[in-house]
């Protein structure tokens, strides 16, 4: 790797999520399952155009000697595993969970694997997973769309798009001047000192299902989770109807559903973090592209009441989410975080033990954090030329930052709600109660 191209040093969003994958694994995927006929060649063929095309999907990653990282190009193609589904009654769940125990080899790239579930001749599902220093959610749908174009020519006889697609560079190049030094980081630290305050006047509950452990002794576990037409269909209408999102709603039946599990308390304080896409909000907005990272979060603290009607938490949610966006929270959070992460990296400990304090940390002062991340409805049409793309969704490491999550999008008229809970420290069997309570809460209420 020492002779490798050198295409550019990590931003300090990246590098903390280079940072923080050495203490817990938080690479995500992103799957399509598809009605028809795809050979192995195929998919490697689209690979192969995919990754000539974007740089950051041909990168290794390399510290120089200074100790700064820096995005290099690597020769090796994106690896495709193919394997046969291992049961149709587990689905898609230990291949999930197999890629969140497989780590990326950062110093060799890709930074993106692949892996072909083959359940029938024509029941497949392609499997995209992504080292987060190189993408988020969005830019993964961006990217599944993309492939499904050059499948589609390639299908057709017709030539892959071989358009080289720029590099725009680290998110931190493109955040507003209004929210970039020392005036910021105080507004950030301000910001931070009241939140680390209101949990000092009202400290979070932890939650019953909780076991102590150390972040490298975790890993993410999954419960997959469809509405159907109808019932997504009547969930947006609800929405509408109460004037929130249907993020809110969803984010109100976790909450119920986690007093729920305390049959002997009234109310309960939990945090919730949301995560944010930031390319509608940098000067100028950025297009969607097919790698790079682009997200933050914000939070509040909820006090959840039995007597409380789930549309008003809904709203509750809603207004607290919104005003820390309108105060500019999202752009103080973890881009903020990361550039004081690097000012002061000469100064403080480095490598996988301080990592694993830092995670620690996050843990105990968000011990009922619920993570969600809605990466919205994928602008991919599900009718292809010569396949059908039944159902598209992901999944997160939302667990990194607290004990449950859940990742969200809408695809074909049906909304995925996917379910992440961090093992051993959630059972099984209490994150499979969350979940129904979860998603029995929603129904009623629409």
């Amino acid at each position: 790797m020492a002779d490798s191209p050198p295409l550019r040093p990590l931003g300090p969003m990246e590098q903390l999520f280079v940072m923080l994958d050495q203490a817990a694994t938080i690479h995500f995927s992103m799957w399509a399952r598809l009605q028809g006929r795809l050979t192995t060649d195929l998919v490697s063929a689209a690979l192969a155009a995919l990754q000539s095309r974007h740089p950051l999907l041909r990168a290794a990653i390399e510290a120089k000697g200074t100790g700064a990282l820096w995005f290099v190009a690597t020769a090796r193609p994106i690896p495709l595993t193919v394997v046969a589904a291992s049961s149709p009654a587990k689905g898609l769940v230990p291949h999930l969970e197999a890629e969140q125990r497989h780590p990326f080899n950062t110093a060799a790239g890709p930074l993106i694997r692949a892996r072909l579930v083959q359940a029938g001749p024509e029941d497949q599902t392609l499997l995209l997973t992504f080292h987060h220093a190189i993408a988020d959610g969005i830019s993964a749908a961006t990217l599944f769309g993309h492939l499904f174009e050059t499948l589609d020519r390639l299908q057709t006889g017709q030539n892959p798009d071989t358009t080289p697609m720029a590099d725009d560079g680290p998110l931190e190049h493109h955040i507003p001047s209004t929210h970039r030094g020392l005036h910021a980081m105080a507004r950030a630290a301000a910001h931070a000192g009241m939140q680390n305050l209101q949990r000092l006047i009202r400290p979070p509950t932890h939650l019953p299902i909780t076991t102590r452990q150390p972040p490298e002794a975790g890993r993410n576990r999954f419960i997959l989770n469809t509405l159907t037409t109808d019932q997504t269909r009547r969930l947006i209408h609800q929405a509408q109807r109460h004037g929130c999102t249907v993020q809110a709603a969803l984010c109100a039946a976790q909450s119920h559903a986690l007093l729920s599990l305390w049959p002997d308390r009234a109310k309960l304080h939990t945090w919730l973090l949301s995560l944010v896409d930031l390319r509608r909000r940098t000067s100028p907005p950025l297009a969607a592209k097919i790698a790079g990272l682009n997200i933050s979060m914000v939070e509040a603290c909820h006090r959840v009441r039995r007597d409380t009607p789930f549309w008003e938490l809904a709203r509750q949610i809603q207004t607290a989410l919104q005003n820390n966006i309108n105060t500019g929270f999202h752009w103080w959070y973890l881009p903020t975080q990361a550039r004081w992460g690097g000012w002061t990296r000469p100064l403080r400990p480095t490598g996988p033990n301080a990592a694993r304090a830092l995670v620690g940390h996050a843990r105990r002062i968000r011990p009922s954090a619920l993570t969600v991340t809605n990466i919205g409805q994928p602008a991919i049409h599900p009718i292809r030329p010569n396949y059908r793309i039944r159902a598209m969704s992901f999944v997160a490491p939302l667990s990194f930052v607290g004990r449950m999550g859940a990742a969200i999008n809408t695809f074909d008229g049906r909304l995925h709600w996917n379910f992440i809970y961090n093992a051993p420290a959630v059972s099984p069997e209490a994150a499979a109660e969350f979940v129904d309570r979860s998603k029995a809460m929603l129904i009623v209420s629409i």
